[in-house]
C-alpha cells in the first residue's frame, strides 16, 4: 500500500513539474524574441497552424497610449517605447462593444484596447517578408483582433507574410462626433492610421 502511494506521489510530482515548466517556458527563453528599437524587445509565443507548422505570435503590443481620462474621445497618441522586454504572449482586452452573438447582448471590453498582434512564419524569421495589415470587420461597432475570434491561421497557412492585426475603438467610443472641435469623431479610423504608422 505504501509503495502505491509513493508511486502516485512521484507521478503527481512529475506532472506538477511538467505543468509548471510548460507555463514558464516563455520566461526561460523557449519563445521568440524580437528587439524593435535599442532596448525595447518583445517576447512572443508559438501558435499552431491549421494545416502548417507553428508560427510566431507577438500579442498585445501597444501602438497608442490608452484612450482614457483626458485622451478619451480624442485623437490617438503614439505609445512610448518601453525599456526591457515586453511580454507579448497574451492578447489585450477587446475594445468596448456589445456581444451580439450571445442572447444576453451584454457590453464588455475595455477602453484600454489600442494594441496590435503580429504573426510571423518560423522559416521567415531572418528574411525579408511582405507585411499584410488586416483590419477586422464588424461594421465599426463590433469585432476584435483576438486570435480566438478571427484567427490568423488562414493567412499564416497559405502565405509567407508578416501579419499585423490591430484593434481600434468601436461604436460611440470610436465614431461619435458633435460636428465641432469638441469631438471631431472618427477616432476609430485615426486609430487604424496610427497602427499603420507604427
Amino acid at each position: 500500500v505504501y509503495r502505491i502511494f509513493a508511486v502516485m506521489k512521484g507521478i503527481t510530482l512529475l506532472l506538477t513539474c511538467l505543468v509548471c515548466y510548460s507555463n514558464i517556458g516563455p520566461i526561460c527563453g523557449n519563445s521568440p524574441r524580437v528587439c524593435i528599437s535599442g532596448s525595447s524587445c518583445v517576447l512572443g509565443r508559438y501558435i499552431s497552424g491549421n494545416e502548417s507548422d507553428s508560427f510566431e505570435a507577438f500579442l498585445g503590443i501597444p501602438y497608442a497610449k490608452p484612450p482614457i481620462g483626458d485622451l478619451r474621445l480624442s485623437n490617438p497618441e503614439e505609445a512610448e517605447l518601453w525599456n526591457g522586454t515586453l511580454s507579448a504572449i497574451n492578447t489585450a482586452p477587446d475594445c468596448i462593444q456589445r456581444d451580439y452573438i450571445n442572447v444576453t447582448k451584454r457590453i464588455g471590453g475595455s477602453e484600454d484596447c489600442l494594441y496590435l498582434n503580429i504573426y510571423r512564419p518560423l522559416h521567415g524569421a531572418g528574411g525579408d517578408l511582405p507585411v499584410m495589415f488586416f483590419i477586422h470587420g464588424g461594421g465599426f461597432f463590433a469585432g476584435s483582433p483576438n486570435p480566438s475570434k478571427e484567427g490568423p491561421q488562414y493567412f499564416m497557412d497559405t502565405s509567407d507574410v508578416i501579419l499585423v492585426v490591430a484593434a481600434y475603438r468601436l461604436g460611440p467610443f470610436g465614431f461619435i462626433s458633435t460636428n465641432d472641435e469638441q469631438m471631431t469623431g472618427n477616432y476609430g479610423l485615426k486609430d487604424q492610421k496610427l497602427a499603420l504608422q507604427w
